[in-house]
C-alpha cells in the first residue's frame, strides 16, 4: 500500500509532526527551549539537544578554575553547576555551553581563558583543547583543535595536561 501525500498538505504534516514530538520530549525533560540570537541579533527561538556534561569535560573545567582568581574560580564553577552542552558538530570538537537561568547577550565576541588542555586523540595525534567565556566572562564553549587531518577521533583524556596559553604578543 503506497500513501500519496500532495506537497501542499505535506509541509504542515511535517510540522505537526515536529512540533509534537519536540513537545513530548520537553515533557520527557529531553529537550531544552532556550532563546539564541543569530549573528544579527534576531532571537531565534526553538528546541536544542541538549545533554549533561560528561565527566571528563567537568573535570577539565575545574582545573582550568583551580588556575584562575578566586572570583574567576568562584564564577566559573557557578556556571559549570548550570550548565548543559549542545554539541555543534558531529564529532562534538565544538560545545556550546547554556547555563540554566542565564540570558546571554547577542554574540558580540569571546575569549578564551588563560589555560589551554594539550592531550592525544585516540589514534595519538595532537589535539589542544580550549576554554571560551563570553564578554561577561560566563562559561561559553569548549574547543577541541585537532592539528592532525580528520575529525576528532576520542580525546585520550589520561594523556591531559593543563599549560599556560602562549601570549599573543611577545614583548
Amino acid at each position: 500500500m503506497t500513501i500519496h501525500i500532495r506537497p501542499a498538505t505535506a509541509a504542515p504534516l511535517i510540522l505537526n509532526f515536529i512540533t509534537g514530538l519536540a513537545t513530548w520530549l520537553g515533557k520527557k525533560g529531553l529537550l531544552h527551549a532556550s532563546r539564541r540570537s543569530d549573528q544579527r541579533g534576531n532571537n531565534l527561538r526553538g528546541a536544542l539537544m541538549l545533554r549533561e556534561l560528561t565527566e571528563n569535560e567537568k573535570t577539565f573545567i575545574k582545573l582550568i578554575a583551580a588556575r584562575l582568581s578566586r572570583a574567576e574560580t568562584i564564577k566559573l564553577l557557578s556556571d559549570l553547576a548550570n550548565a548543559h552542552a549542545e554539541p555543534q558538530l558531529e564529532d562534538e570538537s565544538l560545545i556550546l555551553f547554556h547555563i540554566d537561568g542565564y540570558e546571554r547577550p547577542p554574540y558580540i565576541g569571546q575569549h578564551t581563558f588563560p589555560f589551554e588542555g594539550r592531550l592525544a586523540d585516540a589514534d595519538g595525534e595532537p589535539v589542544c583543547v580550549l576554554l571560551f567565556a563570553d564578554p561577561a566572562n560566563r562559561l561559553l564553549e569548549l574547543e577541541f583543535i585537532r592539528w592532525a587531518d580528520g575529525e576528532l577521533q576520542g580525546p585520550n583524556w589520561t594523556t591531559l595536561q593543563i599549560v599556560e596559553k602562549p601570549s599573543p604578543v611577545n614583548g
